[in-house]
C-alpha cells in the first residue's frame, strides 16, 4: 500500500517536468521565430547608374541603408550618380546591412566659387578661373549695393558644376533712379553750377572754355542737358564757361592728393575729378579698400584747381588743390 503513493508522487513530478519541457520548447520556438522575421535574408539591388537619393528609396524598401564612401571624377558618369556598391549586386545579406557607394562627380567637375558681394567683372574673371561662365543675367535696384554688384547666384556657393557650366547671376542695377528737371545754369558762376549739379546728384564730366570778354571769368554760358527737360540723378552733365583773354596764360604745376577711403563693408570705386584752367579731367579711377589710404601725384593747369572725390559714382567731397 505504501508503493502506490510514491507512484502517484512520481508521476505528478513526470508530468510536471514535461509540461515545463513542452513550456520552454513553445517559448524558444516564439522566441527563434520572431527574431527570424526581424532578421530577415535580402538581395542586394543594383544601384549603378541610379542617383543617391534614387538609391536610398530602393534600400529602404528592402530595409537597407545607404552609405557614401567616397566620390569620383568620371566623365561616363553622370554627376551624382553611382558608380560602384559594396556589397555588389545580387548578393545575400541581412536586413539592416548597410551598403556603401561611391558616387560620381560628374566630368571634371568644379566646386562653385562665392562671388556674392563682387563687382560683375570680377566675378566674371572668378568663374572663368574655374571654366565655369556668366548664364542668364537678372538686374534689380538695390539701396544698399552699388551698380553691377554680385546680389545671389544660382547655382549656390560651395556646390559643384561641370566645367563649362553657366551660373545665373541677380546683379544690382544700384539705387533706382530719381527724376528731375534740369535746372537752367545759364549766368551762373561755374563753382554755383557745379554744386546745383551735385546737389541733384548728376555728375559734372565736362567743362568746356569759350573767350568772353563781355562776361566774368568762370561764367556758365551754355549747358548740356539743356534747362527744363526730364533727367536722372545718374546722367552727365557739362559746361560751357567764359574765360576772358587776360585769362588765356596758364600756370602748370604738380599737386599731390592724399585720400583715406571711409569705412564701407566692401570695396568701393574711387574717382577723382579735377577742375582746371583747361577743363574737367578724370585723374584717378580704381577699387579701394575700406579703410585704405593712398597718395597720387598729378599736374594741373592753373593757379586754382577744385577736387571732386566721387564714391560709387556719388559725390563724396569737394576740395580746393
Amino acid at each position: 500500500m505504501a508503493s502506490q503513493p510514491r507512484l502517484l508522487r512520481w508521476t505528478t513530478y513526470f508530468f510536471i517536468l514535461l509540461s515545463l519541457s513542452l513550456f520552454g520548447f513553445a517559448l524558444s520556438t516564439l522566441i527563434t521565430t520572431r527574431l527570424l522575421r526581424r532578421v530577415s535574408i535580402v538581395k542586394v539591388p543594383d544601384l549603378r547608374h541610379k542617383s543617391v537619393e534614387s538609391a536610398r528609396s530602393i534600400l529602404r524598401v528592402k530595409r537597407l541603408r545607404i552609405e557614401i564612401a567616397e566620390f569620383r571624377f568620371d566623365r561616363r558618369i553622370p554627376l551624382n550618380s553611382i558608380m560602384a556598391q559594396v556589397p555588389a549586386a545580387d548578393q545575400i545579406v541581412k536586413s539592416g546591412r548597410t551598403i556603401q557607394v561611391v558616387v560620381s562627380r560628374g566630368s571634371q567637375a568644379v566646386k562653385i566659387p562665392d562671388i556674392s558681394g563682387l563687382e560683375l567683372r570680377k566675378a566674371a574673371l572668378s568663374l572663368g578661373e574655374k571654366g565655369l561662365n556668366i548664364g542668364r543675367t537678372t538686374r534689380i535696384f538695390d539701396m544698399q549695393s552699388p551698380k553691377n554688384t554680385i546680389l545671389d547666384h544660382n547655382p549656390a556657393a560651395g556646390d559643384y558644376a561641370v566645367r563649362g557650366s553657366s551660373i545665373n547671376l541677380l546683379v544690382s542695377q544700384g539705387p533706382r533712379p530719381i527724376w528731375f528737371i534740369m535746372p537752367g545754369l545759364k549766368g551762373r558762376h561755374i563753382d554755383n553750377a557745379s554744386r546745383m549739379l551735385s546737389h541733384i546728384g548728376m555728375e559734372l564730366r565736362e567743362i568746356k572754355r569759350r573767350q568772353d570778354d563781355n562776361q566774368p571769368s568762370g561764367t556758365v554760358l551754355d549747358q548740356t542737358p539743356k534747362p527744363g527737360g526730364r533727367v536722372q540723378a545718374s546722367d552727365p552733365a557739362g559746361l560751357t564757361v567764359s574765360i576772358q583773354s587776360a585769362d588765356q596764360q596758364q600756370t602748370t604745376r604738380l599737386v599731390t592728393v592724399k585720400y583715406h577711403v571711409p569705412p564701407a563693408n566692401m570695396e568701393v570705386r574711387i574717382k577723382m575729378v579735377a577742375r582746371d584752367d583747361t577743363g574737367l579731367h578724370e585723374i584717378y579711377s580704381a577699387m579701394e579698400k575700406p579703410n585704405s589710404e593712398f597718395t597720387i601725384r598729378r599736374t594741373i593747369h592753373g593757379a586754382q584747381a577744385v577736387l571732386y572725390i566721387y564714391i560709387n559714382g556719388k559725390l563724396h567731397e569737394e576740395r580746393k588743390i
